[in-house]
Formats: C-alpha cells, sequence, structure tokens
C-alpha cells in the first residue's frame, strides 16, 4: 500500500527543470536519463567584431551576479582577444593570457556590447537558470542597456507595451526607434522593431519608473536589411541613426552613405524610402567635412551637399548642418547643391514686422509663405515667376485675414521647383 502511495505521489509531481514543465506521466526508472536531456544549453552565437549580447541564462538564484571569466572561458572557440563593455563605458578584456579586471560580474536584466576580433563564428554555451518572463528592470532617467530573456521575439510595441508611454527611444544592433513628441521615427517597419531572445538594448527613459517585459504572444520575426556592397564600412561600437526621407535629382542610386572626408562611416541600399542609415563616428578631437553621397550600381559616387534637416517640434525641414551630431535621431532629405535654385538672406524683425531676404538664382515659379510653429499656413507673401535676382519682402506680422498675429517663432518657407527651404525667425512686437 506504501508502495502504491509513493507511486502516486511521483506520478502527481509536475517535474520543473530550466525553462520546461515535464509531464507527470514520465517514466520514473528513466527519469535520470530523462534529466540529463531536459538541462536545455543554450547557445549565443557571436560574430567578428561587435556583438550587443546579453545572457538570460546563468547558473545562478533570481538574477544574482555571476563571474564573467567563468563564463566566457566557454566560448568555443576560444578567442585570442575579447572586449566586453557594459553601460559605465567599462568592463573586461582579455588576450586569453591575462583577464583585465581580474574579477567582472554580469546579470541577466543587463544588455553588453561584446567584441571579437577575429573572423570566425564563436559559439558561447548558457546553462542554469532563466528569470521568469515579468521579472521587474528598474530603470533608470537616460540611457539603460537591457537584457531581453523572453522566448519568444517580439515586436517593440507588444514587448514594452506596459512602459511605452515612458519610453523615448530604443535602440538595437540592427534597429532603432525613437518616440518624437507623439510619434514614433525610425527603423520600425515589418523589418525592424524585434526584440530577440539573448540580445541587448539600449532602452532610452525620459523618467525612471519599474519596468517587466509583456509576453503578448504575438511572435515577431526580424529581416535584416540588405548589405550594402558598393559602400563599405566599418562598424564600431555605437552608431547615430539617420532616416532619409527623400533623395532628389538621383534616378539611378541604388546605394547612400555617409563619409568623413573620403571615408564611408555607413551606408544602406536603397529600395524604398525612408532609407535608414547607420553612421558610426569615430571618437575623434577633430573631422574632417561629413558629407552624403549615393553611388549608382556602376561605383560612381556623387555627393549631396543639401542637407534638409527635420525639426520634429514644428514638423518643418530646415536646411542646416547636422554635423557634428548632438542627438541620437536625425530625419533629413538629401538633394543635390546645384539644383538649389533658391537661397535665404538675412531676415530681420523689428516692431511687429519682418524684412526676408532671399535670392532666386535662375528664373522660376516662387511661392514664399509664413508658417507659425504648429505648421498652419498664416501668409503667403510671394506667389508667381520670378527671374534670376535678389529679392526683399516685408511681412507686417499680418494673417491672410489682415488680423496681427502674437509674437513668437514663426518659419518662413520657399517653394521653388518642386525644392522647399524653411527657415526660423522670431516675431516681436
Amino acid at each position: 500500500m506504501k508502495k502504491i502511495i509513493v507511486l502516486l505521489f511521483i506520478l502527481s509531481v509536475q517535474i520543473i527543470f530550466a525553462d520546461n514543465i515535464f509531464s507527470p506521466l514520465m517514466d520514473f526508472i528513466n527519469y535520470k536519463v530523462l534529466c540529463k536531456e531536459v538541462v536545455v544549453t543554450d547557445t549565443l552565437y557571436l560574430h567578428q567584431g561587435w556583438n550587443w549580447v546579453s545572457f538570460p541564462k546563468l547558473e545562478r538564484t533570481q538574477n544574482n551576479y555571476v563571474n564573467a571569466i567563468d563564463l566566457f572561458r566557454n566560448i568555443q572557440p576560444l578567442p585570442d582577444y575579447m572586449k566586453l563593455q557594459d553601460t559605465s563605458g567599462i568592463g573586461l578584456e582579455s588576450d586569453c593570457s591575462m583577464w583585465d579586471p581580474s574579477q567582472y560580474h554580469l546579470c541577466s536584466t543587463q544588455a553588453f556590447k561584446l567584441h571579437l576580433k577575429e573572423d570566425k563564428d564563436f559559439k558561447l554555451s548558457l546553462t542554469g537558470t532563466k528569470l521568469g518572463d515579468n521579472y521587474p528592470i528598474e530603470m533608470g532617467y537616460g540611457y539603460n542597456w537591457v537584457g531581453y530573456w523572453l522566448r519568444d521575439s517580439q515586436n517593440y510595441q507588444d514587448a514594452l507595451a506596459e512602459g511605452l508611454d515612458k519610453v523615448f527611444g530604443i535602440i538595437a544592433q540592427d534597429w532603432y526607434a525613437f518616440n518624437l513628441h507623439g510619434n514614433w521615427y525610425g527603423y520600425i517597419g515589418v523589418a525592424g522593431g524585434t526584440f530577440e531572445y539573448g540580445k541587448g538594448y539600449i532602452i532610452i527613459t525620459e523618467t525612471p519608473f519599474v519596468f517587466q517585459w509583456t509576453n503578448s504572444g504575438k511572435e515577431s520575426t526580424f529581416v535584416k536589411d540588405d548589405v550594402a556592397e558598393i559602400l563599405s564600412y566599418k562598424e564600431t561600437k555605437s552608431y547615430t541613426a539617420v532616416d532619409i526621407e527623400n533623395i532628389d535629382c538621383i534616378s539611378d542610386a541604388v546605394e547612400v552613405g555617409a563619409f568623413l572626408g573620403d571615408e564611408c562611416v555607413g551606408a544602406s541600399v536603397i529600395k524604398s524610402f525612408p532609407v535608414h542609415l547607420k553612421v558610426y563616428i569615430p571618437p575623434a578631437r577633430e573631422y574632417p567635412d561629413f558629407r552624403f553621397a549615393v553611388a549608382d550600381s556602376s561605383g560612381i559616387l556623387e555627393f549631396l551637399d543639401d542637407v534638409m534637416y527635420l525639426d520634429t517640434e514644428h514638423n518643418v525641414y530646415e536646411s542646416q548642418d547636422i554635423f557634428p551630431f548632438t542627438k541620437g535621431y536625425y530625419n533629413v532629405n538629401l538633394g543635390l547643391a546645384e539644383y538649389e535654385v533658391a537661397e535665404f538672406g538675412k531676415i530681420e524683425s523689428s516692431f511687429g514686422t519682418t524684412s526676408i531676404d532671399y535670392i532666386i538664382k535662375q528664373a522660376t515659379d516662387v511661392t514664399l509663405q509664413i508658417f507659425n510653429a504648429k505648421g498652419q499656413l498664416v501668409k503667403t507673401l510671394v506667389k508667381g515667376k520670378q527671374e534670376q535676382g535678389n529679392y526683399s519682402v516685408t511681412w507686417s506680422g499680418k494673417d491672410e485675414n489682415n488680423k496681427s498675429v502674437s509674437s513668437g517663432i514663426y518659419y518662413s518657407r520657399i517653394e521653388t521647383a518642386g525644392k522647399v527651404l524653411n527657415k526660423k525667425m522670431v516675431l516681436m512686437k
């Protein structure tokens, strides 16, 4: 009778091991053999260069730290050189004869950037336990390096469902997304915006909060963009995200790239717009000229000197330099300087009126209008054909109904031959 009770007890217990819950109907005689089979070993596949990683399964309890050196000795084949960096910029380095520092710890909730020097395929085996899907993460203000340990790959909106409204930006090794004034920009289409098991991510927040991954049950598949083959560049540990909404005057371009002097620092294939470009700027005290260029199928380059930058707050494009970078994300229109037919001169405001100088480089139809900070049309000052020459027009500070407008920020916009130039100005009364 006791044997029967014991056997029934054994059959009623679910054996929980690693990530898996196993059936109580398993053959008890084969228990030891099955336990060896169900010890799940995860594998991180690593490559030459930088790898943005996390370590979802470790030999520890809860989210305790583990010795990184013991873990990295399991990399196969053992690399001649490796470097690990965390959010502080300080990390672990090894030439496999010496580790610096001699003690370094990591945990599953944190993301890391791992650099391998050799042109080989590497594998790192991970054993142990995995955190629960809803394990809490304390997010601080600014940049948070976060690991993703859920099994299912998910779209960023599903994975971040509980905290998405507090997120300003997400930077992954292969994609990016930025929330600017309620609108999401970036590499977030069918091919982007996917969190994957064992990857590391930078989540930018504007307020501290406690965060949990959401398991939506909606699996997403990441599809990487085609790699540029004509324009070659070297990936570094970080990049600036640039979306190119349009490229004017080029019909046969197949790739677009960013250049520091003659060196390409990022390139993408032109298949549709926007083109998503990751620009890898090496650290330096002084930089050569920064420019964009397109390449045709024969490899001939044409540099684009006309850069229109999107002011996302007011939703207008402005002609201005964007380098050196001061932000993590830019949205631009590109064109050729020699196709410019208009140019702003001085804009001066005094006692409620504004004088706007501009240049027309060749005879063309010209529209000069004033818009407010919300992007609403205030006044049309010029509409019609103008010959080449210098022009000046005065805005009285009134709208189309001849009513005076309030002091504040406005934009003068010139449209010529399908091209638009915007310039910010301040009306003071």
